[in-house]
């Protein structure tokens, strides 16, 4: 691989992945596979940008620059076939900011908000924050991957007369990259009864062979699309991210809460790191998909001949683990996998009612933490089935 450096030794970095396992007090060797974060070191080209504003020896107030907001359209156009103007473009710190002004901005206070989970905690933790009342709707967990449940999504949009819905495209954390067949009757039904749709598609770029991306927008020009090169290029600190919304009025809305809110200035790495990525590191993705992909693999095959089900797959680089076998509660799975496996794996639990029973696990990391990981579930699992059978 020519851009893929993984980096698996994050200790006394200030890494929240890594040097939360001394805060937390957990064992010195644990494996943290929970988190979003990669192992997997920033392209050279965006580092040397950085390097370049740095000999600029001022970081003073910046501009966004036209070549910001067209590295984003080119890249949408050549990347996922999708057109827009450079005018829909919002800078923001973060996707979860994103999520919060799309809230307060077009909903009113106790207004219904439709999440369907399991699902990435801050789509609902947000509703909650600002004050509107989450609606569930479950995703349907079949055999061939998780599925939507438009009869339950219909019914719950009309009994609560819910005005927005927050959309993870691809799914964090069950992996599901959604088909034409599936997103149009879905948009459909949310244009019935007017339901604002958001779309959250930070992780577009991690795509497995045979599935491609769809932005929502491409079939309804009202979505409101969120992205960032922050997962793909690994630069969460850099904190900007994208609303692509192609309404003015809605737009005008969104810009003026942020104004607002004093917030009208954005991190000058962040657009220079952005530029840099889209407009010269589409390699950079494809070895990246290659390598996740092959970790996914790995992964599969390694817990084959384990109690453990891995839940089909289709993009991203979050593995969702069936622990249901274990007959504990995950909370309780996660903390003794911790103290007794040294393996830190994020609790399902935390992603929505139907959460329950399941671990994720995040494989953007070397192959030989992939498999030690699942060595140590493995090893743990056996020796706690075994014990269960004992105590029988």
């Amino acid at each position: 691989m020519k851009h893929i450096r993984f980096k698996t030794n994050r200790f006394n970095t200030q890494s929240r992945k890594y040097d939360s396992i001394k805060s937390q007090q957990y064992p010195s060797d644990t494996l943290p596979m929970w988190v979003a974060d990669m192992d997997i070191e920033v392209d050279e080209r965006i580092l040397q940008g950085l390097h370049y504003y740095l000999d600029e020896k001022i970081l003073g107030y910046a501009l966004e620059t036209q070549e910001y907001t067209q590295s984003i359209q080119h890249y949408l156009k050549r990347r996922h076939d999708l057109e827009v103007e450079c005018s829909w473009v919002v800078t923001t710190p973060n996707v979860v900011s994103s999520i919060n002004a799309c809230i307060l901005a077009l909903t009113q206070p106790k207004e219904s908000v439709l999440v369907l989970e399991p699902v990435y905690m801050p789509f609902f933790k947000s509703v909650e924050a600002v004050g509107r009342q989450v609606v569930f709707s479950s995703l349907v967990d079949t055999p061939a991957g998780y599925m939507m449940d438009l009869t339950d999504i219909e019914a719950k949009v009309k009994a609560h007369d819910v005005k927005m819905v927050l959309f993870c495209s691809p799914h964090n954390p069950v992996g599901r990259v959604w088909r034409e067949d599936e997103v149009r009757p879905f948009l459909e039904l949310m244009n019935r009864y007017h339901v604002i749709v958001v779309s959250d598609e930070i992780h577009m770029d991690f795509m497995f062979k045979g599935h491609h991306h769809l932005p929502l927008m491409k079939f309804d020009p009202h979505v409101i699309m969120l992205m960032s090169a922050s997962k793909t290029f690994n630069l969460a600190s850099t904190h900007v991210s994208q609303m692509i919304v192609q309404d003015r009025v809605i737009r005008k809305k969104i810009k003026s809460l942020y104004s607002q809110l004093g917030l009208f200035h954005h991190h000058e790495f962040g657009i220079r790191a952005t530029t840099i990525a889209y407009s010269h590191c589409d390699d950079y993705i494809g070895e990246l998909c290659e390598v996740i992909e092959s970790n996914v693999n790995l992964v599969k095959g390694a817990l084959k001949d384990s109690p453990v089900q891995v839940t089909p797959i289709e993009g991203t680089y979050l593995v969702w683990l069936n622990v249901k076998c274990v007959g504990l509660p995950t909370a309780i799975i996660q903390k003794r996998l911790i103290q007794e496996a040294s393996l830190w794996l994020h609790d399902g639990s935390i992603f929505g009612p139907t959460g329950e029973g399941y671990l994720r696990m995040n494989v953007a990391t070397s192959p030989q933490v992939c498999l030690e990981a699942c060595h140590r579930l493995k090893s743990w699992l056996k020796g706690e089935m075994h014990e269960s059978k004992s105590s029988v």
